[in-house]
């Protein structure tokens, strides 16, 4: 058995943040596969003790890393990141708190529509995933430029 771990790490405004994904395979790991609907991987049925220990993230050949959808998962993470910062600026809170809190819900978004995927409304995919942090990061910047001190 083959295990892959995903490493996701950014600095949000100022702080580092990893995001870390496991998946086991049992094929070798230049296969590439995704897990069907029915919960089960080339036959062999698996029981993830947790969402992010199962195989929803693993990457398929047909997902492309530069797509349409791609482009969605950033656009939309850029916007909530943004939307979030500035109404919670509008609240009163600080530039950090607010950023913090904006991407906590922007994080939580992204990871809460691949996980809707994975129970069979969509594709999981990790790279949406990754885009997912490009929006975010990418709406932090834009919030820290439109938020001089």
């Amino acid at each position: 058995m083959t295990r892959r771990l995903l490493f996701v790490a950014a600095m949000v405004w100022g702080q580092p943040v990893v995001l870390a994904a496991q998946s086991a395979v049992s094929q070798p790991a230049a296969l590439r596969f995704q897990a069907n609907r029915q919960g089960r991987v080339d036959g062999q049925s698996r029981t993830p003790a947790s969402p992010i220990h199962s195989t929803a993230f693993v990457v398929d050949s047909t997902d492309r890393w530069f797509a349409r959808d791609k482009a969605r998962h950033f656009g939309t993470s850029a916007a909530i990141q943004l939307m979030g910062y500035g109404i919670l600026r509008i609240a009163g809170m600080s530039r950090v708190r607010s950023g913090l809190a904006a991407s906590l819900v922007t994080a939580s978004a992204g990871v809460g529509k691949e996980l809707w995927d994975r129970q069979g409304h969509g594709d999981a995919s990790a790279r949406d995933l990754v885009w997912d942090g490009l929006g975010l990061l990418a709406g932090s910047g834009l919030a820290k430029i439109g938020d001089p001190p």
